[in-house]
């Protein structure tokens, strides 16, 4: 996976977003990418969001009332974004309970995905790539 900066000319800035190269041996990634990507109602990117906007560590309970959505779409959102590196825990057991308090492991804004390099027979093609000079 590559962090990279992008321009986005609505926005009018830079920002950073995540962009999965990972091949299909990987399964695992990108099934935790698609997930987050294919959420219908964008609990990852949420749970993310409020991580970010916190800036400290946050216990599962506090993220499940600031989100607002269960705490098993918590949890399986976590498990995703964890899964990609953006977000970790510190985990502190409580007699039979495990607590979690998680922050972001990396400061994006965005996902993407490439098709990777060994899908085309000669690498990438050179037209499309534009290299800085």
């Amino acid at each position: 996976m590559l962090i990279e900066e992008v321009y986005v000319k609505a926005l009018g800035a830079s920002i950073k977003i995540l962009i999965l190269d990972e091949s299909t041996e990987k399964f695992q990634k990108r099934r935790a990418f698609y997930n987050i990507l294919g959420s219908r109602d964008d609990t990852a990117f949420k749970v993310y969001s409020a991580l970010l906007e916190e800036g400290n560590k946050v216990d599962t309970r506090s993220l499940v009332s600031l989100v607002n959505k269960s705490q098993y779409a918590i949890n399986r959102s976590l498990t995703n974004l964890r899964q990609l590196g953006l977000v970790d825990y510190d985990m502190k057991r409580k007699g039979p309970y495990e607590l979690k308090k998680w922050s972001p492991e990396k400061h994006i804004l965005g996902l993407m995905r490439v098709i990777p390099e060994e899908y085309f027979k000669n690498g990438f093609p050179p037209e499309m790539l534009k290299k800085d000079q």
